[in-house]
């Protein structure tokens, strides 16, 4: 029997000696990180980097996890994938190390950050905020660990604005990412818009002009009436340019600018109205009068009565005060 406990004593002892080894090694390495982690972050991550974690019992774990993420964080490290401080937050909750506790969630929330996933980042950096004010009798210290290497962290007075700091600016960037976004697709479908319509007014100018040239002549009406049909459409009947698309086309491309000016001035008769549109969109006298079917002397005289009803000065730039509408 003597025997029997001799050779099992020769057995066990080493590996009890060796287990209390890597034990109080393993304290060893994680107190001197915690030491020199504010002032050498290098050369904490490199020791804390030296422990085998598979050895570590779950304090000895949830220490070195937390000190080896704020390592990280503070070498500029990216921690996107340091996800082990979720569970290790759940531990310091559950054994009421509520200042560990906080500083996981802190940590927690800078995980999330990383990820892109703002409200999870927001809604620990929350928790971490009540978990502070649980804390009683807390003390601001000159650094987050003291000498019995526990946590020492700002009173609320300085925690709670800055955590609510960083959730507002988080959130606004967001925000301002999203609305930038969606502003710049809005342009592009505009300025698409913008170019079709600006296509087509150039396809009503050139149907006017073959329409004049070619109303006298009874093939030329052909042709163009089968033109029209694919840029116009106008009535089957008629060769003369169908004003209330042209009109469309026009309102749509200035933002319904030339119905404020119906509006503000009933004065206008039709021929002022339109010759007003086609001003809008930058048309000559010549351009005008093809358009309208009149003279270009018809044109200038109508410009001037347009001035009068505008309330303009006899020469008034009548483009100008159009665009300020």
């Amino acid at each position: 029997m003597s025997k029997c406990i001799t050779k099992f004593s020769f057995v066990i002892v080493p590996i009890l000696v060796v287990g209390c080894n890597y034990y109080i090694g393993n304290n060893d390495l994680i107190a001197k990180a915690s030491q020199i982690l504010e002032m050498q972050p290098e050369t904490a991550l490199a020791l804390l980097e030296s422990i085998d974690s598979s050895t570590l019992n779950e304090n000895q774990y949830a220490n070195y996890v937390l000190l080896h993420i704020r390592a990280k964080d503070k070498t500029d490290q990216t921690i996107s994938s340091d996800t082990a401080i979720f569970k290790v937050k759940d531990y310091f909750i559950k054994q009421k190390k509520w200042k560990k506790a906080a500083l996981s969630c802190f940590y927690c929330g800078q995980v999330y950050h990383s990820q892109g996933n703002i409200e999870k980042a927001m809604q620990v950096y929350l928790d971490g905020e009540q978990l502070l004010l649980n804390i009683e009798n807390t003390r601001k210290f000159d650094s987050f660990w003291d000498d019995k290497n526990e946590l020492s962290i700002w009173t609320s007075k300085y925690i709670i604005p800055i955590t609510l700091l960083i959730c507002m600016v988080v959130g606004i960037t967001h925000c301002y990412r999203k609305s930038l976004k969606k502003e710049k697709v809005m342009l592009s479908i505009r300025q698409h818009h913008y170019d079709i319509l600006t296509e087509r007014l150039e396809a009503y100018k050139r149907v006017v002009l073959l329409e004049r040239l070619m109303k006298t002549d009874e093939k030329g009406q052909l042709i163009l009436k089968s033109f029209k049909t694919v840029v116009g459409k106008p009535s089957a009947d008629c060769l003369i340019l169908d004003w209330d698309t042209l009109y469309q086309s026009i309102n749509e491309m200035l933002d319904g600018k030339p119905d404020r000016l119906k509006e503000i001035y009933p004065d206008l008769d039709e021929t002022e109205f339109r010759i007003c549109c086609l001003l809008f969109v930058k048309y000559n006298i010549p351009e005008i009068a093809l358009t309208l079917d009149l003279k270009e002397s018809t044109v200038h005289r109508r410009k001037t009565e347009i001035r009068s009803k505008l309330r303009l000065e006899t020469r008034g730039d009548i483009e100008h005060f159009l665009s300020q509408i």
